[in-house]
C-alpha cells in the first residue's frame, strides 16, 4: 500500500510540474529602421510594470551627420509610459521623459575693432538635461511582434538648445 501511494504521489508531483506555466512577457525591444537608413540609431528597451505602464530607456547616436543635421550626437531617455489599450500595454499612450542629450552647437561672436568688426563662429560641445512629454501607439502584433509610432517634445535646462525631441518609428519583439 506504501509503494502505491508512494507512485501515486510522485506520479501527480510529476505531471503538475511538467504543466506548462503561462508567464506574461514583460519586455519589449525596439529599433527604428527609419532612422538606421538615415544614419542614426535609435533604440528603446521597455519594461511593463503593469497593465497599462511601462518604464524604459531610449538611446540615439548619430553614425553620420551627412544626411541628419542635428546638434544632438547622442541622447539617453529614461521614460514612463500609461497605455490605453485593451490589451496589457498595448495601444495608444502618454508618457513622460527625462533626456540627457550631447551634441556640438554652433556659437557666433561679434568682434569689434576701431576699424569694423566681423563675425567670428566657433563650435563647442554642450551637453544638457531635459524634461517633456511623449505621446504615440504601440501595437503587439502576430508572434509578438511590435510595431511602434510615438513623438515627444521637451525643454532642456542650459545652454544654446533649449528644445528637445524623442520620436520613434519602430519594430521589435516582446520577450
Amino acid at each position: 500500500m506504501k509503494k502505491l501511494i508512494t507512485i501515486f504521489t510522485l506520479a501527480v508531483s510529476t505531471f503538475t510540474f511538467s504543466q506548462n506555466s503561462t508567464t506574461l512577457k514583460s519586455n519589449d525591444i525596439v529599433i527604428n529602421p527609419v532612422a538606421l537608413v538615415l544614419g542614426a540609431v535609435n533604440v528603446e528597451y521597455e519594461r511593463i510594470i503593469s497593465e497599462n505602464s511601462g518604464i524604459g530607456v531610449t538611446t540615439s547616436f548619430l553614425l553620420d551627420d551627412y544626411i541628419i543635421e542635428d546638434n544632438n550626437e547622442f541622447s539617453i531617455t529614461p521614460y514612463y509610459n500609461y497605455y490605453f489599450g485593451k490589451k496589457r500595454a498595448n495601444g495608444f499612450y502618454i508618457g513622460g521623459y527625462c533626456s540627457i542629450n550631447s551634441g556640438d552647437v554652433e556659437k557666433s561672436y561679434y568682434v569689434s575693432s576701431q576699424y569694423g568688426g566681423y563675425t567670428m563662429y566657433t563650435t563647442e560641445k554642450e551637453t544638457n538635461f531635459g524634461v517633456g512629454f511623449k505621446f504615440g501607439g504601440k501595437w503587439v502584433v502576430k508572434n509578438d511582434i511590435i510595431l511602434e509610432i510615438g513623438t515627444g517634445l521637451g525643454r532642456n535646462f542650459g545652454g544654446e538648445n533649449k528644445v528637445n525631441t524623442t520620436g520613434m518609428l519602430g519594430i521589435g519583439k516582446r520577450f
